[in-house]
């Protein structure tokens, strides 16, 4: 048996309960409640046991609450958390239940604000935000659904303000393989063939003659202590020609 010297309450919704050989055990309020310690002046080994693992489910439960309370997550997500404790399927499933019951799972309310922070918040377009729901186990029809409330307008500034961006962050690549380079990229990020395309047929590109003489004066500084002559000039070609750039935007270099 283990005697009860005193129980006091301490924060984060636990008690101390310290006995007499002044050992000392810290327990969750509803694990006291639920066994009734309050009352109680001695507990059995047996009793001591049960508190124990009633105390370390509790935990993993109020570690959930913490792993919710950083930011809103979607049931697919909480059930990967719980996966790292060692809990039954029943006991993972009453976690999750409980949650349910006091509304802090809601996949509905987690894909919509995933689909305006990632939208305004991001560079991801549609089909990324689709593709990123639906690995979390969100229904399609909700996902269709909260993406159509996306204007198309709104994505179409969107995707014009990225590619903008990449025109101006180019120096060295022609405007062949910067087009190349921006379809692949936004596609990556989630964005329609058709919708990138469209963009780029009304997007005005720099000069260039400016970027290559640009790349031109870098390439003849970098090599030129290296080689000289024909085969400086040679080696300038097939570098000047793996960035994208024709023969005739070569031969028309002014240095």
């Amino acid at each position: 048996m283990k005697k009860i010297k005193s129980i006091k309450k301490c924060n984060n919704s636990k008690y101390q309960i310290e006995f007499m050989d002044n050992t000392k055990i810290k327990l969750y309020d509803n694990v006291i409640l639920d066994n009734n310690i309050l009352f109680k002046k001695e507990l059995t080994i047996d009793d001591y046991a049960k508190l124990e693992e009633e105390n370390a489910k509790e935990d993993v439960y109020y570690q959930t609450l913490k792993f919710i309370s950083k930011k809103m997550r979607c049931r697919k997500e909480i059930e990967k958390f719980l996966d790292k404790y060692s809990i039954t399927i029943d006991e993972k499933n009453k976690i999750i239940n409980k949650l349910n019951n006091n509304r802090l799972i809601n996949d509905y309310a987690y894909a919509r604000a995933y689909v305006q922070d990632r939208f305004l918040l991001s560079s991801d377009g549609p089909i990324k935000i689709k593709d990123e729901l639906l690995s979390n186990n969100i229904q399609y029809e909700v996902i269709e659904s909260l993406l159509s409330e996306l204007e198309e307008d709104q994505i179409y500034h969107k995707l014009e303000k990225l590619i903008q961006k990449r025109i101006k962050g180019n120096s060295i690549k022609s405007n062949y393989a910067l087009k190349q380079k921006i379809v692949y990229e936004m596609e990556n990020l989630g964005y329609e063939d058709g919708l990138i395309n469209e963009v780029l047929s009304t997007t005005h590109f720099n000069d260039n003659n400016i970027v290559i003489s640009k790349e031109y004066n870098k390439l003849y500084s970098k090599l030129s202590n290296k080689y000289e002559g024909e085969e400086l000039a040679k080696q300038i070609y097939y570098k000047l020609r793996s960035k994208g750039f024709h023969d005739s935007e070569i031969n028309n270099i002014k240095v």
